[in-house]
């Protein structure tokens, strides 16, 4: 193990609910989920400047792998307050370590973790009651125990030494953790001076040597090679929680492209970021960064290889404290009616972060990043801003040592309301910057990785495939969130969450959550019903327990129109041809009187659940829907097709699976399926393999015209010596199980003996053993009984017990304070 690694110990969540749904498949390996995204796009009429609005859909598929990897998280800045805190945090929660503090005892948790310690809304159950889960139930995620921790610093103290740096946690607390955290030491990392504040070059004492980038981008990309094979790693996620930086200078030829950027760094040029090194590091080596700082370490070159080379990036700068609080108020007063005309917000802080942003180059990036929160709000509503109107916007931020981690935060609210009033809202908010900070560098990590599992398919994308590359779905955690090249970028907190939870809930096939509660509102659905696909369950319909009602469905619903006409070219065969459709056009008239009946009926009947196909001359001409039709005697002849779902047989057949395990089969086409699994697999999985084989002849099928609906496998039948293995195999696991039971308990059972053997030779059991033993002797007939008090300080009482008076023993007992009665049996 390298020193710079903690362990992962706890085990992966296992599922709590599973969603009952035909758009829904669960195999062992993945959920897949078919999602209808409804929309709808607007358009202005330029005649009468009228906004129509058209309803749009778009078919999904989702895949989302379940299979939980083993992750490694780095962070850049890992001897940081941040990366400290999070290490010994993580440490205390594998460990369930608990403190103490002057208001009592506290035990470690994730509070402050989307993923960890909120819920989200599941459904509502049989009574209108609202149904919540754990969000990290939602998707199979990594638990933060497991994650292995590492990272860069350029200071190059321990991590142990680093917590105390902080001042962040508890005494009692670090005390704990001090051991585990004492062989942790970050790897050297980058320093250039000229982006960050001068006043951090006393902490820059573990760097990588040089000043050539390119030898620099590469030390970083065998870093994370090295710390993914020494750990045994499925992948590693790195985050930036190191100083905030300047802005970089976007200067075309440098690093406004990809090709331009990499040729920058091997030309060490002086606007390459030490965060832009990391950045692309990580993407040439697969691994997904997120920014945690303000500057734009992503320049336009670094977005630009992230999508070429198909590598999640996510950014930029923690959303923990004011801003986040920010994001809910404004959004709150715009909605209400309410227009904010200035917001200033001051803070100051003590930690090295304050420090860092004393600087004005890196205070700027900072005062941008915090500015911007409001605009998209601000922007929604026109009613209240003119365009281009904006609220007058202050950002302050200063440095005081004094208040250390915990940052102070003023904030004013003055807004325009009802009749020219004015509202004002001021605000103080101490956060301990730290703390809230650290649970969203996990939650960053946790739903990046997660979205390295899941693959969507929409269209006519014949494969699945990744989604952008840039992560706007972790614009929850985020001050200034990085979304794709022209999407809008949405600051709102409630719309944010609502983006996260809904995305989660489409790759399982729900539908997005909405709070219109119209199985209340609706009258006729007030009461207590079951609904679902037309069947209402009313316990109090009528007085019948249990009535279960049907609701008629429409004739649309019970068969779609096939109606159709295709257009037939040069079909009149000239001269003949027009005088056999004249002639059956009369002919055809003539026979539709009831009178006439040695004349040819053009009416024909097409049944309910048929189509009719009709020829002209022998080619298909048009569909017809069921009802009376009428055709040309003479040139037009109607075939009905049987559109119902009909469910078709298949002989059984022998197929030897991969374990060369002899099994019947109901399938004869597609052997491969089933040789390509061992049988274990055919017996568990069996949705798994007829959803696969629906998949593969789907396509061959509809081409000629034919829908699968579904596949069902009735029945796996196995030879009679197969049967006798398997049943020869559970007996032998059920012998094997009961011998591990027994050895368990009796391995328990000498433990109690050893630990009651213990008991009974302490002195004090001793005592009560020979009290006990002279009052049941003093009870049986011809015994003479003489009392003789002593005194046991001097420790003569040792010779009850065989002892010499002097013994360690006989020190460890208390000295008996009342008078002690002796029993001598006589016989």
């Amino acid at each position: 193990m390298s020193p710079n690694v903690t362990d992962s110990l706890s085990l992966s969540p296992v599922p709590t609910y599973k969603v009952i749904s035909p758009n829904v498949l669960y195999t062992d390996t993945h959920i897949f989920a078919d999602y209808i995204y409804h929309n709808a796009t607007v358009s202005k009429n330029e005649i009468g400047g009228t906004l129509e609005v058209t309803p749009t859909e778009t078919k999904y598929k989702f895949k989302t792998e379940v299979n939980i990897p083993k992750v490694g998280l780095m962070m850049v800045g890992w001897g940081g307050n941040n990366g400290s805190t999070l290490t010994a945090s993580v440490i205390a929660n594998r460990e369930k370590i608990s403190w103490h503090t002057k208001d009592g005892l506290k035990s470690a948790n994730y509070f402050g973790s989307v993923v960890q310690a909120s819920t989200l809304k599941l459904g509502v159950d049989a009574k209108g009651n609202d149904v919540f889960i754990p969000f990290n139930d939602i998707l199979p995620m990594v638990h933060p125990n497991d994650l292995v921790l590492g990272g860069w610093d350029i200071s190059s103290l321990n991590l142990a030494q680093a917590m105390e740096r902080a001042k962040v946690l508890d005494y009692d607390l670090q005390r704990q953790v001090k051991p585990k955290l004492e062989q942790l030491k970050p790897l050297p990392s980058i320093y250039y001076p000229d982006f960050i504040a001068a006043n951090q070059s006393d902490r820059a004492d573990n760097l990588i040597p040089g000043n050539n980038k390119k030898e620099h981008l590469e030390q970083i990309r065998k870093d994370i090679r090295d710390f993914k094979e020494a750990n045994k790693l499925d992948k590693i996620i790195v985050v930036w929680t190191a100083n905030t930086e300047r802005y970089a200078e976007i200067i075309s030829g440098v690093n406004d492209t990809a090709d331009n950027i990499l040729k920058a760094v091997e030309n060490s040029h002086s606007e390459i970021a030490p965060s832009t090194i990391f950045a692309l590091a990580c993407i040439l080596e697969k691994t997904p960064f997120i920014n945690g700082s303000p500057q734009n370490t992503f320049v336009p070159g670094c977005i630009e290889l992230a999508e070429r080379e198909h590598v999640y990036i996510g950014g930029d700068d923690f959303k923990s404290g004011q801003t986040k609080v920010k994001s809910v108020l404004v959004d709150f007063l715009v909605n209400a009616g309410i227009k904010p005309i200035g917001i200033t917000s001051y803070n100051h802080l003590g930690n090295n972060d304050g420090k860092n942003l004393s600087a004005p180059q890196q205070f700027r990036s900072k005062e941008i990043s915090k500015s911007n929160v409001v605009d998209d709000m601000v922007a929604a509503n026109e009613i209240l801003y003119k365009p281009g109107e904006h609220p007058d916007h202050v950002v302050v931020i200063k440095y005081v040592p004094a208040v250390g981690d915990s940052k102070r935060a003023l904030d004013e609210y003055v807004s325009d309301i009802f009749m020219g009033g004015k509202n004002t809202i001021s605000l103080y908010n101490t956060c301990e910057d730290s703390l809230l900070a650290s649970p969203l560098i996990l939650d960053l990590a946790i739903i990046t990785e997660l979205m390295t599992r899941i693959e969507y398919c929409a269209g006519d994308m014949e494969e699945y495939e990744p989604f952008d590359a840039v992560l706007s779905i972790l614009s929850f955690m985020l001050k200034a969130p990085l979304v794709p090249s022209g999407t809008p970028v949405v600051n709102a907190l409630s719309k944010q969450r609502m983006a996260m939870e809904n995305f989660f809930r489409a790759c399982v096939g729900l539908a997005p959550q909405n709070e219109m509660l119209l199985e209340h509102k609706a009258p006729l659905f007030c009461q207590e019903k079951l609904i679902a696909l037309n069947i209402v369950h009313d316990s109090n319909l009528q007085g019948f327990d249990g009535l279960v009602t049907m609701q008629p469905v429409s004739v649309q619903q019970m068969q779609p129109s096939y109606a159709a006409e295709f257009p037939i070219q040069d079909n009149s065969h000239s001269f003949y041809g027009g005088m056999l459709n004249f002639l059956g056009a009369f002919c055809g008239f003539i026979g539709s009187v009831p009178i006439c009946p040695c004349f040819p009926n053009p009416y024909k009947k097409v049944e309910q659940g048929y189509v009719g196909l009709i020829t002209q001359f022998g080619k298909f001409y048009k569909f017809v829907d069921p009802g009376l039709v009428k055709v040309n005697v003479f040139t037009e002849d109607i075939i009905r097709v049987d559109v119902k779902i009909q469910i078709t047989e298949i002989p059984h057949q022998y197929i030897m699976t991969k374990d060369n395990a002899l099994i019947e089969r109901t399938q004869t086409t597609l052997r491969h399926t089933l040789g390509s699994r061992v049988l274990q697999d055919c017996i568990e999985n069996r949705e798994a393999i007829a959803y696969e084989i629906k998949e593969i002849i789907d396509e061959p099928a509809s081409n000629w015209g034919v829908k699968v609906e579904s596949i069902l496998i009735k029945d796996i039948e196995f030879s009679r010596e197969l049967q006798e293995s398997l049943s020869s195999a559970a007996q032998a696991k059920r012998i094997g199980e009961s011998k591990v039971i027994a050895a368990q308990a009796e391995v328990d059972a000498a433990k109690l003996m050893r630990q009651a053997a213990e008991l009974l030779n302490s002195p004090a059991a001793m005592q009560i053993r020979y009290l006990e033993t002279m009052s049941s002797m003093s009870k049986a007939s011809g015994t003479k009984v003489i009392f003789m008090p002593y005194n046991t300080s001097d420790g003569s009482s040792s010779s009850l017990y065989g002892g010499d008076g002097s013994s360690s023993n006989s020190k460890k007992i208390d000295p008996i304070k009342a008078t002690v009665y002796e029993q001598i049996a006589e016989h």
